[in-house]
C-alpha cells in the first residue's frame, strides 16, 4: 500500500453559513484511489467523505455508482462530519458543490461500521500514516505493510 502526496499547493475557496475562507486541500493516493484531505480552520485535516466511500467501496449505490454520503455518514454526529459549500466558479451552470467532510474519528466510525476487507486495511493504513498529515509533516511516499 502506497500514499502517494499527489497535489500540493492546491486551494478551495469554501464557504459555511456566509462566512468564505480558502482551505488546502493534499490529495493523497491510496491503492489507485485519490482522497482529498481537507485543512480545516482549526489546522486539522478532514477527509471528503465520497472519495473514502469511492476507496473502500462503502455506500455506493447500485444503479448509479456513486456513493450516497448520507447514507454513509448518517452514524456520525455533527462533530464527526460537516458539510461545506465550495466555490467552482469554472463551471457558471453550477457555481458551487456541497462536500461533506469528516474527522479522523468520524473516519474511524465510517471504516468500523463497514464489513468489508477494504475498509478495515483502510483503516489500518490511516491509523499508521494520518498523523504524519496532521502535524504537516511533508510526506512524499510511505510504504505500509499489506
Amino acid at each position: 500500500m502506497e500514499l502517494n502526496k499527489v497535489a500540493e499547493g492546491t486551494f478551495w475557496r469554501l464557504r459555511d453559513q456566509g462566512e468564505f475562507w480558502v482551505s488546502s486541500v493534499v490529495v493523497m493516493e491510496y491503492e489507485g484511489h485519490q482522497i482529498r484531505l481537507v485543512d480545516r480552520k482549526s489546522g486539522d485535516m478532514w477527509f471528503v467523505a465520497a472519495d473514502v466511500c469511492r476507496c473502500v467501496g462503502l455506500a455506493i449505490n447500485s444503479r448509479t455508482g456513486k456513493p450516497n454520503v448520507t447514507v454513509a455518514t448518517r452514524e456520525l454526529t455533527d462533530e464527526q462530519k460537516e458539510k461545506f459549500r465550495v466555490d467552482t466558479p469554472e463551471n457558471p451552470k453550477n457555481p458551487w458543490i456541497d462536500m461533506m467532510i469528516v474527522s479522523d474519528d468520524g473516519l474511524m466510525k465510517m471504516l468500523s461500521l463497514s464489513d468489508t476487507i477494504e475498509a478495515q486495511r483502510f483503516k489500518q493504513f490511516v491509523q499508521q500514516e494520518y498523523p504524519k498529515f496532521n502535524r504537516g509533516d511533508a510526506v512524499v511516499t510511505a510504504s505500509a505493510a499489506e
